[in-house]
């Protein structure tokens, strides 16, 4: 399989002269691979977030490299190695003054606080597994995604389920499939495509893939967050007719969704507007109020036309 992947340090990371947190790691394996990516934690109390995460991708790509091991047992391989390693780290570097007041507490575990997404597939099958808000998908010779994991109600906001959690184990989200995939997606949350599937990175698997992810491609927004993509393919499979044909179906759902979401975001502006509009008209006089009317009505038929426009889309999906 061929492999993609970036990992690009954050803005604010940049700005505060902090290290990337984010990692990745990708294991070649007879007729397919295992690849991983952990996001360290942002949080100060996380302070060796980084290392966390380097130990949570070697700790995966050890147990997915075991074909005896079951995908009911992969959580808790990766959690105890991963514990392990930490630990042994630990010893060899204790926390400094400074690391355990920012601790506050916490137990020492939590200075490695990470992320995890990871992904085994050959002949004999695909594993997938998550562990807090980063992203993992799989897609198959038809062209379309292997059933998403299923939410991780602990992952709202800024919070995030952690491998350095105890209970990491039974919260991780773990799915076998008896099939190959044909690419698989692996990204971080400052990635900022959190519950979305990124149609421009599952546009590349329409032509053979080229050298490096287009920079434009990349997601540059100003959250700051690093951000670490990895993207895998079976050019093979993904030179299928069945794939091709199963991946533009999927492209143009994501291109009618998005269409849908920026008709329903600008409705709800407009809607604000005409609330705002309804106090001023009792406020107002002569002139104003005159180009005020003329403003609201123009906002009206835009208000009709895209209800017309969002109950057609919704109609064809």
């Amino acid at each position: 399989m061929k492999t993609l992947t970036s990992c690009l340090r954050g803005r604010q990371h940049v700005l505060r002269r902090e290290p990337c947190e984010d990692r990745f790691a990708v294991l070649p394996l007879p007729g397919g691979l295992a690849a991983a990516a952990a996001d360290g934690h942002g949080d100060a109390r996380c302070c060796r977030a980084g290392f966390g995460a380097r130990v949570a991708c070697a700790s995966a790509l050890h147990a997915l490299s075991d074909p005896a091991l079951s995908p009911e047992a992969l959580a808790g391989a990766i959690r105890q190695r991963y514990e392990r390693l930490c630990r042994r780290h630990l010893a060899r570097h204790p926390l400094t003054e400074r690391e355990q007041a920012l601790l506050a507490g916490l137990a020492p575990l939590y200075a490695y606080g990470t992320t995890l997404v990871c992904a085994r597939t050959d002949a004999a099958g695909t594993t997938l597994l998550r562990i807090g808000d980063s992203e993992v998908l799989a897609l198959g010779s038809d062209g379309l995604p292997f059933p998403i994991l299923a939410a991780d109600p602990n992952c709202t906001g800024s919070a995030t389920t952690s491998l350095a959690d105890p209970d990491a184990e039974t919260a991780a989200r773990v799915a076998r499939y008896d099939r190959p995939a044909a690419a698989l997606l692996l990204f971080t949350d400052g990635y900022s495509y959190r519950g979305q599937l990124p149609a421009g990175l599952l546009d590349l698997l329409r032509a053979p893939l080229p050298d490096a992810i287009p920079a434009e491609l990349l997601d540059r927004g100003d959250h700051g967050d690093d951000q670490t993509v990895l993207l895998a393919a079976d050019e093979a499979l993904c030179a299928g007719e069945g794939f091709r044909r199963g991946l533009t179906e999927l492209l143009d759902r994501l291109a009618a969704a998005e269409a849908l979401r920026k008709l329903q975001r600008e409705r709800r502006e407009v809607m604000a507007y005409l609330r705002l509009a309804q106090k001023a008209l009792r406020e107002r006089q002569g002139e104003d109020l005159r180009s005020l009317c003329c403003h609201t009505r123009e906002q009206l038929d835009r208000l009709q036309a895209l209800d017309a426009e969002i109950a057609a889309l919704s109609a064809a999906s």
